[in-house]
């Protein structure tokens, strides 16, 4: 059968379901997009954002604890929810394989985001009475991008509307929490949104694809090896923030490609070792992560090479170092069980 009757074919064939909601969901980010666009100038109003900041005020007065939580939310999205939480997580429970293309996800999220900011001129809300000015532009928002591909990836890995359903829930939170606190216009969130669903959906289609063809850690590894100094070199405002992030990923990609090919350590089965793993892991991160908390001193103080290179380390720890150590201090205690037997 030639390919024009295969295609032929193919159009009397009743469509999937699947295809059906992927048709919806396309159709549905274009109609998006054409609102976005009629509306652009309402969105992007400073007025709307003067009043988004005056309610976080009246918020904070009320409580502080209320206030507390949504700057927690609003640091959900960025280089340090990723890397000492999410990441960390999902390596050490053993779901390896998630963690690996999740990670490959957020590296395409970021440089979408890199990317069409450089195009995208718009600079972040400049509001002096309230002295707001964040420098750099905004459009569209990292946090929310990020956020909807990373760990939407992972609602659509482990096909769950659970993990969909709280992707959606916490995007809302960390979209609500960076218009209160006045850091974005109306439109570079929903553009996060729109960005975010269409390099999810793109990702999501192609890396079974690119699975079966290339070796994909090696892909992305050699792919970070010639980015890191461009963004090393530029290391200036949303740069050096994201030269940090690739240097994590860097890292993280070499300890997933070293443990695969050389140790291919035994992934743990019991709840009950995966919980210890995970809980002494965090206890032995938290030290790091007050040098991560401490990372602007550091760099003031002329350290900047150390910073860099505990980034690497960061990724390398969560992917190799720990899982390695794990194993080793379970295999002497084997030992030393049996010898007291």
């Amino acid at each position: 059968m030639s390919k024009i009757k295969e295609w032929k074919e193919s159009l009397r064939l009743k469509p999937s379901r699947r295809t059906l909601w992927e048709a919806f969901f396309v159709a549905g980010l274009l109609v998006a997009a054409t609102f976005f666009a009629i509306f652009w100038e309402v969105l992007r109003s400073e007025r709307m954002v003067l009043f988004f900041v005056e309610q976080r005020e009246a918020l904070s007065e009320w409580s502080s604890v209320a206030d507390s939580a949504l700057s927690l939310f609003s640091y959900v999205g960025v280089e340090l929810f990723f890397m000492f939480f999410l990441f960390p997580i999902i390596f050490w429970i053993g779901e390896k394989d998630a963690g690996k293309k999740s990670a490959m996800s957020l590296l395409v999220a970021g440089g979408a985001v890199f990317f069409i900011r450089q195009f995208i001129d718009l600079p972040r809300p400049y509001i002096p009475e309230m002295e707001i000015a964040t420098p750099g532009n905004s459009f569209p928002s990292g946090h929310i991008t990020q956020s909807i591909v990373a760990i939407g990836f992972l609602a659509v890995y482990y096909k769950s509307w659970i993990i969909s359903l709280l992707t959606a829930f916490l995007v809302f939170l960390i979209g609500v929490s960076r218009l209160l606190f006045g850091f974005h216009f109306l439109d570079e969130l929903l553009g996060g949104v729109m960005v975010g669903l269409a390099t999810l959906y793109i990702f999501a289609k192609s890396i079974s694809w690119l699975e079966k063809r290339v070796d994909l850690p090696l892909l992305f590894f050699f792919t970070l090896v010639v980015v890191l100094p461009f963004f090393l070199y530029f290391a200036e405002g949303d740069a050096a923030r994201h030269s940090f992030l690739l240097l994590y990923l860097g890292g993280l990609f070499t300890g997933f490609i070293v443990e695969n090919r050389f140790l291919k350590l035994i992934d743990i089965k019991r709840g009950i070792e995966k919980a210890y793993k995970l809980f002494l892991g965090m206890l032995i991160f938290c030290p790091l992560l007050i040098l991560e908390i401490n990372r602007s001193n550091l760099i003031e103080e002329g350290f900047s090479t150390f910073v860099y290179l505990t980034y690497f380390f960061l990724g390398l720890f969560v992917s190799l170092v720990w899982p390695t150590l794990f194993a080793s201090i379970g295999r002497v205690m084997e030992l030393i069980l049996k010898k007291r037997e």
